[in-house]
C-alpha cells in the first residue's frame, strides 16, 4: 500500500524545530477556547465548532496508522485478498452482501463493531461506553 497514514513519530519529524504538529494543533485549539470564551452567537458556536475539529484532527493523527495497519491486516483475511488503497471496504461489504463470509459471521460483526469503535473513538469518544474508550491496539 503505497497511501498510508503517517506515523506520530513521522508527523513530529515533519519541522526540524519546534512546536511540531500535535502541539501546534493543542496551541491553536486553546487560541481559538478563548476566543470561545470572550464571544457569544454565532461566533462562539463557530469558535466551539473549530475547537472540536482540531480535537478530531489530533486524535486522527494519534490513532490512524495503527488502526489503520490492523483494519487493512483484518480486511485481508476476512476476504482473502489485498484491501484496495482507495476503497479499502469495497470488498468487505460486497463479499458481507453475496453472503460469502456468512461462515465467518462472528469476526465479521467483531470486525464491523471494532470499526465504529475506532471511527467514534476519534470523532467523539464521550459518545463510548467506557470500556471502549481506550484503543485496544
Amino acid at each position: 500500500m503505497t497511501d498510508t497514514p503517517m506515523s506520530p513519530e513521522r508527523l513530529r519529524a515533519l519541522t526540524q524545530d519546534r512546536p511540531d504538529i500535535p502541539e501546534l494543533l493543542k496551541t491553536v485549539a486553546e487560541f481559538i477556547n478563548g476566543v470561545a470564551g470572550r464571544s457569544s452567537g454565532g461566533e462562539r458556536y463557530n469558535a466551539l465548532c473549530a475547537v472540536f475539529l482540531l480535537k478530531v484532527v489530533e486524535r486522527e493523527l494519534a490513532a490512524s496508522t495503527l488502526a489503520a495497519q490492523c483494519q487493512m491486516r483484518e480486511l485481508a483475511r476476512l476476504t482473502g485478498s489485498e484491501p484496495s488503497v482507495t476503497e479499502p471496504y469495497a470488498a468487505f461489504c460486497a463479499s458481507a452482501r453475496a453472503g460469502k463470509l456468512d461462515a465467518q459471521w462472528d469476526a465479521v460483526m467483531a470486525f464491523a463493531l471494532r470499526q465504529v469503535i475506532d471511527k467514534v473513538r476519534v470523532t467523539n469518544p464521550d459518545y463510548l461506553e467506557p470500556m471502549h474508550r481506550e484503543a485496544a491496539m
